[in-house]
């Protein structure tokens, strides 16, 4: 559901999409890169540059503005990538593993942007391991297992039904230790 409708795939959603494997222009300035898919999203050049710059100002990259993406960091390329999402100010955002290997200041800046966008209106769809994000940031958790529901429902919901017990303690009597691989 988006804006309380269902979602039809009809070209009038906006999406942003997060893969957990980076889909960037290695070979292109920072800058240029980020202004390049705002244009792509219907931006105006001008627009999407403002925006990208505030965005880099946000997430402490504007000294990189002018630096090849190949030569960040893997968290600082993720950063950009989160840029390039939601510059678009989706309705919909499919985010697959967005702070993996953050380190906790990082990861507690992304998800304050996540939550920003949720806040704002845009329904996320937000697949992690990250029992503690699943906590702060979902109305609603799925956990699969072996291609079938495990879990559904409301967080509390799915905590009531485990005795109250943590995302953590619950993730784990689901996948089991012996899995080692959920």
């Amino acid at each position: 559901m988006i804006g309380g409708k269902t979602y039809e795939v009809d070209g009038r959603t906006r999406i942003g999409y997060l893969p957990e494997e980076r889909g960037l222009y290695k070979k292109e300035h920072v800058i240029d890169a980020m202004v390049y898919f705002g244009v792509l999203k219907g931006m105006k050049r001008n627009v999407a540059k403002a925006w990208s710059l505030e965005f880099l100002e946000r997430v402490k990259l504007t000294d990189k503005a002018n630096v090849r993406l190949d030569k960040l960091s893997g968290g600082q390329q993720q950063k950009i990538q989160l840029g390039v999402t939601i510059m678009n100010n989706p309705q919909l955002l499919i985010l697959d593993e967005p702070t993996k290997g953050f380190d906790p200041v990082n990861r507690r800046l992304l998800m304050d942007i996540i939550e920003d966008q949720k806040r704002g209106g845009t329904t996320v769809i937000f697949v992690t391991h990250q029992m503690d994000e699943v906590e702060r940031l979902c109305d609603r958790i799925l956990l699969l297992k072996d291609g079938k529901a495990a879990a559904y429902g409301t967080v509390n919901g799915v905590r009531k039904s485990h005795g109250g017990a943590s995302m953590d303690d619950i993730f784990v009597r689901i996948y089991g230790e012996e899995d080692g691989d959920a």
